[in-house]
């Protein structure tokens, strides 16, 4: 597809607070310049989350009903459905109205629902929902750990389309949404084992320097030195693998492959990384932090946050390949030509002087 000139972005954003500020400016243009391809796709996405857990709810639920139909089980199983309704919005805790009269295990007595949990109890804590999933067996654990399994791939899918959406631009491509998606698709389980070894590698590291030593210990101020060690063992291991996704969707990288490239890229520039994602993240924050505070968890509130949500998500995704890119234009001869070639695709024409003849448009690519 034609586009317009972004031959910009090939420019260095420098250091220091006017760089962080050209990277913002760069992601939104980025973002600006495409918004319903990222905006489609990251409502997609959301949509998908949504059904994929109110599936899971439901699947578990019936389930553990079906193979231990008592008081407890029940109460767990209608209480995951009904946390469900309350965060995606559904109505899946109607499916158990057929089972509002239950055997509580004692001959000749039945009890229900009511009874077992209250209103309040339904919305109180997190804690509220890891007691149900208790009370549902052992059972639920394997169940979780299905659901957290194709909720990974879900969004892996998605995170590809974004970034390829996000690189098309580089080149002067207006995205197609359901190209991004196939190349999403293609590269899932690139990216899946890709974030599944990043957070296997920060788990362990977590498990060994923070939770063994405190739990040996028993003491409060080796527990805060290894938090603070973790803490910031976690800061350097996220800069240092933005460039890991954009390099499997861009470069064709395998995941192990990815994290050799995006430490090649990321190592001697890890502030530059770390401040414009902390800044980010801290706006992120701030801002479900007011809708909180003002709407707080009825419907309006959760209403905006998912919008919000749809805009974030996108914007995130181009800040990472902005900066994957800009190190890249640093430590490399980058450019819309070779980069054309990495994504497989043709240089557009550019209109890049207003009134231009088309038999005077140049192609990109010659012109490099």
């Amino acid at each position: 597809m034609r586009g317009s000139d972004k031959s910009y972005l090939f420019n260095d954003p420098g250091n220091g607070i006017s760089g962080i500020c050209r990277i913002f400016e760069y992601t939104l243009k980025i973002f600006v310049s495409q918004w319903p391809t990222f905006l489609a796709i990251s409502f997609f996405q959301a949509l998908s989350v949504a059904i994929l857990s109110v599936v899971f709810a439901i699947a578990l639920a019936f389930v553990y009903i079906g193979t231990n139909r008592s008081s407890t089980s029940y109460s767990g199983a209608r209480f995951l459905l009904d946390y469900t309704d309350a965060v995606v919005g559904s109505s899946a805790s109607r499916l158990l109205s057929d089972y509002d009269d239950i055997d509580d295990g004692t001959s000749g007595n039945s009890t229900s629902y009511d009874d077992v949990i209250t209103d309040d109890d339904v919305y109180s804590s997190p804690d509220s929902l890891l007691t149900a999933l208790i009370e549902m067996g052992p059972g639920s654990v394997l169940g979780i750990l299905i659901f957290m399994i194709s909720l990974w791939a879900v969004q892996s899918v998605f995170q590809g389309a974004l970034v390829r959406a996000a690189a098309e631009t580089y080149v002067g491509f207006s995205s197609d949404v359901s190209l991004c998606l196939k190349s999403g698709a293609d590269d899932m389980m690139k990216i899946f084992c890709f974030n599944l070894i990043f957070l296997a590698a920060v788990t362990v590291v977590g498990l060994l320097f923070v939770v063994a030593p405190s739990f040996v210990t028993q003491s409060g101020s080796a527990l805060a030195t290894t938090s603070i060690f973790y803490f910031v063992f976690c800061i350097v291991a996220s800069s240092v693998i933005v460039g890991g996704v954009p390099s499997i969707v861009v470069e064709k990288k395998s995941p192990t492959s990815a994290f050799q490239r995006s430490w090649s890229l990321c190592k001697g520039s890890i502030c530059f990384i770390f401040n414009p994602l902390f800044w980010f993240h801290m706006i992120d924050w701030s801002l479900y932090a007011y809708i909180k505070s003002i709407f707080g968890s009825d419907s309006v509130g959760s209403l905006l946050q998912f919008i919000l949500n749809i805009f974030l998500v996108p914007v995130g995704t181009i800040l990472v390949v902005v900066l994957y890119m800009t190190l890249r234009i640093r430590s490399e001869v980058c450019t819309q030509s070779s980069l054309s070639q990495e994504l497989s695709v043709s240089p557009p024409l550019l209109d890049t002087t207003p009134g231009m003849p088309p038999s005077e448009k140049i192609v990109e690519e010659e012109c490099a």
